[in-house]
């Protein structure tokens, strides 16, 4: 109990550090069972590749004997790892999904300018002054978020509705839940 205290107290002293070096990730890692192994894990992460980052993922999982929570944009590690995925965007919630179900039909135009800008493997016959796409203009300030979706100033399929109110959270089946006025017609056909 007492090295559990510890863990907190030491991770809560340098949570500042943390956030700047390593952003958010290190956030789930409160409960680690000692120092050393917090400071193992964290040296470890950063300084991986993502089939090592995969690993210690779950290693740690086994060892808290618990759910380990990746704050991460890198979707190649969220595709290996995780079992349910939460996208978010200013702050909120915008979709949330089993892993297969968000990458197989992503409802939210964020999560689809996500995995739009994910590099694709160079073939034999493919240029190589391929870019990557991204989502065009700027991340908003959370002192200055409008008043309907934070994402529709940089959204394509952005509406009036969409920049006047904030869209309700909804449940898509199965557990996707997309916050966005127009997620019925992101729908991927086969």
């Amino acid at each position: 109990m007492r090295n559990k205290y510890l863990v907190r107290r030491f991770f809560f002293a340098i949570l500042p550090f943390l956030f700047s070096l390593w952003t958010a990730e290190a956030s789930a890692l409160s409960g680690v069972v000692s120092v050393q192994d917090l400071i193992n894990f964290l040296n470890d992460y950063r300084n991986s590749s993502n089939q090592h980052k995969q690993s210690l993922a779950a290693d740690l999982q086994k060892k808290l004997g618990t759910a380990v929570v990746l704050i991460t944009h890198d979707l190649a590690v969220v595709a290996e790892t995780a079992q349910r995925v939460i996208v978010m965007y200013a702050g909120k919630k915008v979709e949330e999904a089993d892993v297969d179900t968000l990458f197989a039909n992503p409802r939210h135009p964020y999560t689809r300018g996500l995995m739009a800008s994910i590099p694709a493997v160079p073939t034999a016959d493919a240029s190589h002054d391929v870019r990557l796409a991204e989502i065009p203009g700027t991340v908003p300030s959370l002192t200055k978020l409008p008043a309907g979706c934070a994402f529709a100033p940089r959204c394509s399929l952005a509406i009036d509705r969409c920049r006047e109110k904030y869209p309700p959270l909804e449940d898509w089946g199965g557990g996707h839940l997309a916050a966005c006025w127009r997620a019925a017609e992101t729908v991927r056909r086969p």
